[in-house]
């Protein structure tokens, strides 16, 4: 997977990286190490989306918690 966008409030994305680097480089690595395409499981409904594959949100949390686990 890639990190395509980041959201920071009050200044938290500034806070780990002063007081948490380690984590934070530990986290974009775990995220780097998941194949996402192997995720994409889950069919659209909906006809207007001409029931496409979607990304499994299950699928990805249970892939990135195991990865966590390995490390």
């Amino acid at each position: 997977m890639i990190i395509a966008g980041e959201y920071s409030f009050n200044g938290g994305k500034e806070y780990i990286q002063k007081h948490y680097s380690h984590l934070l480089t530990e986290i974009c690595e775990v995220i780097a190490a998941v194949n996402a395409s192997q995720h994409k499981t889950k069919e659209s409904k909906e006809a207007r989306r001409g029931y496409q594959m979607l990304y499994s949100p299950s699928s990805l949390n249970q892939a990135v918690n195991k990865k966590i686990h390995t490390l």
